[in-house]
């Protein structure tokens, strides 16, 4: 029988993950995710809510978040490093 057991819960955003980042090395990851709001009428509007798209940096070693990328004025769909960090 398969088993899974949860090895680190991270924690940080408040909507969907769109992407996910794994650097080279392991030690950290980047994610980014798309604000989703509801106006009165019930019409879904993804990414259209300013400045609170979010993307973040985890260290994967400690579990906590090492950066946060705010300022985007759009939602994040995708993100990665760099190849040289």
């Amino acid at each position: 029988m398969n088993t899974s057991k949860e090895l680190l819960l991270q924690e940080g955003h408040s909507k969907e993950v769109y992407s996910v980042e794994f650097q080279d090395d392991g030690a950290l990851i980047a994610s980014g995710y798309a604000p989703i709001i509801f106006v009165p009428d019930n019409k879904l509007i993804e990414g259209q809510s300013g400045l609170d798209a979010i993307g973040r940096v985890w260290d994967l070693r400690t579990g906590r978040t090492a950066m946060v990328l705010d300022g985007h004025v759009q939602a994040i769909y995708a993100i990665s490093f760099s190849p040289n960090g």
